[in-house]
């Protein structure tokens, strides 16, 4: 039974090396893009300009089919790698969200799966203490 359960974690292990081999740079670029676009929502509905707020909502990563699966994984995450996980979110974008705004909770939803997406592959080291 013990030789089973290596056999599967070294078949997840190829598994996430290989996509590792995948994460790029343009995982960080898409976070960057995301991230402007959650702010020039917000200011736009400080405007009350439905138009741009729709055209930044539209402007989402929404494609990257990666972190659409990477959603229920971030939402199943245990109490310590979640908290983590929102402090590199706070620290990104501090400000508050409105939880009567339902667009601006799903960017920010796919922003903390993002970042999870990331930490997968790339551990976060929020403090010295981490290391």
């Amino acid at each position: 039974m013990e030789n089973i359960n290596i056999g599967k974690n070294n078949n997840e292990l190829k598994k996430i090396e290989d996509e590792k081999k995948l994460v790029t740079g343009q995982n960080l670029n898409l976070l960057i893009g995301d991230l402007k676009m959650m702010t020039a929502y917000e200011m736009s509905s400080e405007w009350k300009d439905t138009n741009m707020m729709n055209e930044c909502f539209n402007n989402f990563s929404w494609f990257d089919s990666r972190i659409l699966k990477n959603i229920q994984n971030y939402l199943n995450a245990d109490e310590v790698e979640r908290s983590k996980i929102d402090y590199a979110y706070n620290a990104l974008f501090p400000k508050p969200i409105d939880i009567k705004d339902t667009k601006l909770n799903m960017m920010s939803l796919w922003i903390k799966s993002r970042i999870h997406y990331n930490n997968t592959f790339f551990p976060l080291h929020l403090s010295e203490y981490d290391l």
